[in-house]
């Protein structure tokens, strides 16, 4: 898959002309004519059929180039113990297929063994060969290591130290990549979705589901951090006397805020949902604790929001995580408290919006980084 600046420029803003491309990467036009031959060739670009005027009102038109959507597809498995997922996406972030279930709970050999057979199983649905898969992205909760392909530690699962790569590769191959959900689905924002028109974006992505977590990128890049431990907002501390986190503090976002949290101060105030959908499914008929807690949530969400603002000056802020399921009403909550907390120095702030993938932004996000890392990134 060559060229990978060439495609992602395609991907983000086609139809292109070959000159609009060579202004666009700063290639010259001569290079951009045999590049997009090339790949034309390989059959992963093609002409629309439409032109556009040239710059001179006397020079032809010109030829407008797309990608082929469907000459790739890429896998995603979200790991997750309420709601994994193996979704199926083609070159252009199109969504082909997705199949959400409960794993097998326990060990992670097993656990991870089950779901790439269920990806496996899953391609042979849909009739998709595996010559045309470019690649497998695996999203866990947790501090991964990208590079080596392994879980450091997640809390989420009482795993620590797991080679994630190794267990898909037994099925899949060499073309396997890993990351956390949250990371995941900032990958996904930067290629399609509500980043994917800002050049050099700085996007804060900030993942509430039953856990709590954030993503940042700088200058279009994704930050991993020293320890590959980036963007762990849930362990930010927002009340001294709020309940244990499972870190060992008191009181961190995730102990106070996250799914998981809420259904336990339910259970406090003598209201069992059971899990965190259970509670989301009460606040969509219109439940009033469940309303209530969570609307406390995105103000305290919120908060820990505006402090990234007044911190990171991002241009963006975008939220996912299993909250969507009540629409734009808790991001609405969360741009409230976070602008109102936030120090900004334009007038309008940074746009605060849900994530362009709704409810399936993990299961997207998951087979975005198998995108980035073999079709849209240098080697």
């Amino acid at each position: 898959m060559r060229h990978p600046l060439v495609r992602r420029t395609l991907l983000q803003a086609a139809p292109l002309s070959r000159a609009e491309l060579a202004d666009r990467t700063g290639l010259s036009r001569p290079a951009m004519t045999e590049i997009c031959q090339e790949l034309t060739d390989l059959g992963l670009v093609r002409e629309t059929g439409v032109r556009t005027p040239s710059r001179s009102s006397m020079g032809r038109r010109r030829a407008q180039l797309d990608l082929v959507a469907d000459a790739g597809y890429a896998v995603g498995v979200l790991v997750a113990a309420e709601n994994s997922a193996v979704t199926i996406l083609d070159l252009k972030g199109g969504l082909v297929a997705t199949q959400r279930f409960r794993p097998p709970s326990g060990a992670p050999e097993p656990t991870l063994s089950f779901l790439a057979l269920t990806a496996e199983d899953q391609l042979a649905r849909v009739g998709i060969p595996a010559e045309r898969i470019v690649g497998v992205g695996v999203s866990v909760p947790g501090v991964v290591d990208p590079e080596r392909g392994r879980l450091h530690l997640s809390p989420f699962f009482g795993w620590s130290n797991v080679p994630v790569r190794a267990a898909f590769e037994a099925v899949f191959g060499p073309r396997v990549t890993v990351a956390s959900p949250v990371q995941a689905i900032a990958v996904a924002e930067l290629l399609f979705g509500s980043a994917s028109r800002l050049p050099y974006a700085d996007l804060a992505l900030v993942n509430v589901s039953t856990a709590i977590a954030a993503a940042f990128v700088f200058g279009g890049r994704l930050q991993q951090g020293a320890d590959s431990a980036s963007g762990q907002i849930g362990h930010v501390p927002v009340d001294a006397h709020g309940r244990r986190c499972r870190c060992g503090r008191r009181g961190c976002l995730d102990a106070v805020a996250s799914g998981d949290a809420l259904v336990a101060l339910a259970a406090q105030d003598g209201e069992e949902y059971g899990t965190f959908s259970d509670l989301l499914g009460a606040a969509e008929g219109g439940d009033a604790h469940a309303l209530a807690l969570l609307h406390q949530s995105a103000r305290q969400v919120g908060k820990v929001v505006g402090d990234v603002i007044t911190m990171l000056d991002p241009t963006l802020v975008a939220v996912s995580g299993m909250v969507l399921r009540l629409g734009t009403w808790y991001v609405d909550r969360v741009r409230e408290a976070a602008l109102a907390r936030a120090f900004v120095v334009s007038e309008a702030g940074p746009r605060i919006v849900a994530s362009a993938f709704g409810v399936d932004a993990g299961a997207v996000g998951s087979a975005a980084i198998a995108l980035d890392k073999f079709v849209y990134q240098p080697a």
